[in-house]
Order: structure tokens, then sequence, then C-alpha cells
């Protein structure tokens, strides 16, 4: 799937084609399965071609990104690269010097608005520079990962038209000192960004291996299928969709006949908000109080290291867990009782919501998850095939083991109800903030700020710093989540940006009962 359709992002022609491919893969393993459309949007979008590098003084190909649904070039664009103008004047008075050009953006500079109305536009220094008739504009990532996020779009009449492009910091310092030097760098860009006019369908993939006491209980296997599009998609989370699949064969192929009926199901919109396994729970009310237990597989390529389970279903689940911890003295597994995980990001957290046992994995290994997790370094070179294989087997067992039990999973004090808020308010922070790679700093690097959320109205930019919620200090995701989840509405951020540090301000809104229409797009990531 990944070597085939390479990334996957929810509202591309290549999601679509992937959940065909994984809805006949699933058949050809002799299942049942289904695309069960969940939504539609309005406005699509393709990714092609991204690529970038420096013609002179220096030849030489280099990382670039963009956003998802924005605005490409029109084939390949080559300029200067040079330094952002000081006012509108001084564009005025060096027209020439724009012409074609891209314009670097310094740390820390927000543009204004892409749209103006006639009495915005005089003065206004981007106008001006539109004007001129650059290129577009180079942002700098804050070190070598080049991180995709974006917004869906709703209205195609309102497309995007300022081209903004991504480079590491390295390749950004460098273009900065030859304009600085006052010899500018030729750059050239090709980004193939192209918007598609909806409806453009959105499904999840469903498959099952029908119970044979109990069919009309359910153990849940999955990970999602979409994917950003900045890269293949293959540790996040086409990994997941691999074990899921995996299973789902090895299990057909044993012909095992489990008591309960075992599903597999791919959900598409995860990255948005967790819109296909939600608006999945929303249609099928009637089927949550016979899903027993929902198996989540979405932290890459690390193998499966062991679940955390409540105390409640200790007596259930114990002994399933019990011949794992010796299947292969190289990957360890451990049970952890202290419940079940809510405010990851992942689709497990949508059942958790609605009351129905999720698990998420722990994993382990040499990978470095966040190396891979929405950067352009997210391909196939990172899958662990050992860890993979490994993986499949744990899931597999599990599953098959819950299935059989003699009765569901009880569902008694599963998670904290603080769980869920927590989540939705990291979501303001577009990427899950991550441990930076000097670990004996204390703190948290935000990895992008969703426009317009709580995170950017208090002035958070991408790769600041937290090191406190309020008067709570963070060290890690688990810290970061539970400050959320306790701070009043109205609280400060503290962080570190450039070496100072910064308290902002910031204010969530009240929470609201989610309104139940998942053809609308949400304004934040998941994960």
């Amino acid at each position: 799937m990944i070597g085939k359709f390479g990334p996957r992002l929810t509202g591309s022609s290549n999601l679509i084609k992937a959940c065909e491919w994984a809805k006949a893969k699933f058949e050809s393993f002799g299942l049942k399965a289904e695309l069960y459309k969940w939504g539609e949007w309005e406005v699509g979008f393709d990714r092609g071609k991204l690529s970038g590098q420096i013609l002179s003084p220096e030849a030489k190909k280099i990382d670039v990104g963009t956003n998802s649904w924005a605005a490409g070039t029109n084939g390949p664009e080559k300029g200067p690269a040079v330094l952002f103008p000081k006012d509108a004047d001084d564009v005025k008075a060096n027209k020439a010097s724009f012409k074609d050009a891209w314009v670097l953006i310094p740390r820390g500079k927000v543009l204004a608005a892409a749209k103006y109305n006639e009495e915005e536009k005089s003065g206004n220094l981007e106008w001006e520079l539109q004007e001129a008739g650059i290129h577009g504009f180079i942002g700098s990532a804050g070190g070598e990962l080049i991180l995709t996020s974006g917004r869906p779009l709703t209205d195609f009449s309102k497309l995007p038209t300022r081209v903004t492009v991504r480079v590491t910091s390295e390749v950004f310092k460098e273009l900065t000192k030859y304009a600085t030097d006052g010899k500018p760098a030729v750059v050239e860009f090709n980004l193939e960004n192209k918007f598609v006019k909806g409806p453009v369908p959105l499904y999840d993939v469903i498959a099952d291996i029908r119970g044979t006491e109990k069919p009309d209980e359910y153990v849940i296997i999955g990970g999602h299928i979409d994917s950003w599009d900045g890269a293949q998609g293959a540790t996040d989370n086409g990994t997941g969709v691999a074990t899921t699949l995996e299973v789902a064969r090895v299990l057909a192929k044993l012909g095992v006949k489990p008591k309960r009926t075992i599903r597999f199901m791919l959900w598409s919109g995860e990255e948005q908000g967790l819109l296909g396994s939600q608006a999945w729970i929303a249609k099928n009310q009637e089927m949550l109080a016979k899903i027993s237990a929902v198996l989540v597989h979405d932290e890459g390529t690390n193998y499966v290291a062991g679940m955390n389970i409540p105390k409640a279903m200790e007596e259930a689940l114990d002994p399933i867990a019990e011949p794992l911890k010796s299947l292969d003295p190289k990957y360890p597994f451990v049970v952890n009782h202290k419940g079940l995980p809510m405010g990851v990001g992942s689709d497990h957290d949508s059942f958790l919501q609605a009351g129905v046992p999720g698990f998420f994995w722990d994993q382990k290994g040499d990978v470095d998850y966040n190396h891979g997790h929405h950067t352009q370094f997210d391909t196939l070179s990172v899958v662990r095939h050992d860890y993979q294989k490994h993986s499949t087997k744990i899931i597999a067992s599990v599953a098959l083991g819950i299935a059989n039990l003699p009765e569901m999973l009880p569902r008694e004090n599963m998670t904290a109800p603080r769980g869920a808020r927590g989540l939705r308010r990291r979501r303001a922070f577009g990427q899950a903030p991550r441990n930076p790679p000097e670990r004996r700093r204390r703190g948290l690097l935000v990895g992008d700020v969703n426009e317009g959320g709580v995170a950017d109205k208090c002035g958070m930019k991408a790769n600041d710093l937290i090191t406190k919620i309020g008067d709570t200090p963070i060290a890690n995701v688990e810290e970061l989540r539970a400050a959320l989840a306790k701070a009043p509405n109205k609280t400060t951020i503290t962080i570190k940006r450039d070496g100072k540090e910064m308290v902002l301000n910031a204010e969530w809104p009240e929470a609201k009962k989610p309104a139940g229409e998942p053809n609308k797009p949400a304004s934040a990531p998941a994960r």
C-alpha cells in the first residue's frame, strides 16, 4: 500500500485508492469486507511532485515541505531567495528586486491575511510583495524535521493562492546568509499541489471473521489508513494498517473459529480529529454495548511491548497476556495495571469516550518515532520488518483470546473522565508535542500550531519549548496531558523561545457536545 499509493491524506485520490485496495486485500483472504462511507468533503487535495533545489552559488537538492490544502507552484519556479522587506515602502522602492523572487520569512513573523479589501491594500506589505510579482515565501522548520499539517477546506470557490514552502533550519540559515551578504542564492521549487472539486467520498474499511457462538459481539483490531502527505505515511500509520491486514490474513489462513466476531477496521480522517472512528460510532450506537474491546496499533514500527489494563479486567486479561511475556526474549512484553489510556490522540480515544474499552499498545524499539512522525522522513525506510512480524503475533493472540472469553470484558472504572478534556486541549498544538533530543532539558517541543486555535491566539509558535502549564512543570506528554486536563479554562503556558522564557495567557472555550456531523472537517488534527 505504502509503495503503491504513497501518502494517503484524507480527501485525496490516493486515500480512496488505498481504501479500495485494502478492501480487496481483506476479500482475498476470504473475508467479507466493505467500504463504509462516513462523509464527504467539498474540497479534495492531491499532492504531486514536491521538490526543491539551490541552483547557485552551489547546486544541490534540498528537503522541502508545504502544508496540506496549501497553494502550489505553476511548475518549477526559480528566482533569488531574498530577505523579508522592512515595510511596504521598501517593496515599492525596490520592486524589481522582488520580481520572481522567493522571500525569506523571519523566525516568528506571521504573514497578514492573504486576501484584502481595497482599503487594506494600500500600504500592506504582503499585498505590495504580491503586486511586485514574488513567487512565494520560504519559511524555516525548527530543525531538520519539516512537519506537515494543514486545515481541510470547505469552499472550492475560496482556494488559497499564496505559496509558502518550508525548508530545514540549516538551509534557511544558509539562504539568509547569502541574502544578507548581498548575493542571494537562486532557488527553484516545484510544488504540485492540486485541489479537487468535491464531493469527495470518505471511507473506513471494515472486514469480519464472523463469530461462531456470539457473532453479534465484537473484538475490533485497527489503525488509521489516512496519513499526512509530506512523505509516504509509513510509520503513521502504514505500519498499523500492515499489522491489521496481516492479523486478518494469518487468522483466516489458520481457519480460526472465534466465539465472537473479530472485526478489522481501518479508519480515515484520524489526522484531522478522529473523524472516521467518531462518525462510525455516531451512526452505530446500537453496537457499542456489544464491543468487548478495541485494539489500536498506531505508534510506528517499534514492536508491541505491552498493554495497560484496569483492575476490573485483570482476571480476564492476565491469563491471555501471560504467555506473551516469554514469547520471544528479544521482545519483552509487560502488562501494566494502571487503566486504559485516554488522551493519546488515536482512534481508541473515540471508543473510550463512548464507553467502549479501547486499548493503545505500548511500543519499544530502536526506531525514533518522532523522526518520521508527520515529517519528510516518514518513508518505507523507517519500517522494521522484524518488529512488524512480532507485533502481528501479539495483536493476533490478544484479539483471539478476548474473542474467546466466556464473557465480554467488564467496563467498570475504565479510565478517568479527564482524559478526553486533556486530548481536546492538546489538539490546540496541531502536532503532538514531543521530547527534545537533549533529554536533560525539561519541557516539550511544539511540532506545530493550529491556525486560529488556542495556542495560536495566545502567541505560541512551532518549536517553542513548553515548560509549564500554570504552575505545573512539564517534562513529557503524559504530564502535559494531565496538566491540560486539570487546568481552568483560563491559564498560563510558560515557554522558552530562542533561550528566552515567556509566559503566555491561554483561554480554552467551554467544551461542547459533538454535533455529530462527520462530513464537516475538524480544524485540528489528532496525532
